[in-house]
């Protein structure tokens, strides 16, 4: 697995120029994925604008392991003393959800995105300062797409609690609810196959959350 990273002299990444001196490859192979020193220094990227706080993490595909870089990246933070949140918001899967034991009836976003005075009452403890805000269950999809637009007043508030939010998602990448995840975070990473993932493809999605007021801070490419 390796990373990609790298930003223009506007704080914008640039996947046009494979060559670029601004791009950076931090080399780690399938099986270090928590090499602390690494996901260290892309936090020092992410905080680099001093006003960043929610990251998301984007995966559609169930190969890849954007619930693993989650994880890390989340632990990586709260190792350094700093109060981690990490929200599950693979509806489908709920791979980070389960990788922490929780099962899918656990209280978690759904169950609060039309409730804000409780947001605080779905979080869960992993570890000192790493905390866990589960997918929750989805019993009526129609209802939950249209509470979804909610997320970004939820993630307001969390935002005043935690020097940090993490925010895994596997959903498509053009899909509503995506485009909601875009508009609440400062960077996205996306993880993708690198064997299947084409420039133009980066690029397109690169111009897709710049729609929504995001960036794209760069790519892991798993495998």
């Amino acid at each position: 697995m390796s990373f990609i990273f790298g930003k223009n002299k506007n704080g914008e990444s640039n996947f046009k120029d494979q060559n670029s001196s601004r791009r950076y490859n931090l080399g780690f192979s399938t099986n270090q994925l928590d090499d602390k020193s690494n996901l260290l220094r892309i936090l020092d990227l992410f905080f680099e604008k001093p006003t960043s706080k929610v990251l998301l993490v984007c995966s559609n595909n169930k190969k890849n392991n954007g619930m693993t870089f989650t994880r890390n990246i989340g632990k990586a933070n709260s190792s350094l003393g700093k109060n981690t949140l990490i929200i599950d918001c693979d509806f489908k899967e709920q791979s980070l959800t389960k990788s922490f034991q929780f099962n899918k009836n656990t209280v978690g976003l759904t169950n609060i995105l039309d409730n804000e005075d409780h947001v605080m009452d779905a979080i869960n403890d992993i570890e000192p300062q790493l905390q866990i805000l589960t997918a929750g269950s989805v019993t009526d999809e129609n209802q939950f797409i249209l509470k979804f637009s909610n997320l970004k007043t939820i993630i307001d508030v969390y935002k005043s609690v935690y020097d940090l939010i993490v925010i895994n998602t596997s959903e498509e990448r053009d899909s509503f609810l995506s485009e909601v995840l875009y508009q609440c975070a400062d960077d996205v990473i996306l993880v993708t196959q690198s064997n299947a993932e084409k420039k133009e493809n980066l690029n397109k999605f690169k111009k897709l959350i710049q729609a929504q007021s995001s960036s794209l801070l760069g790519v892991v490419f798993d495998g």
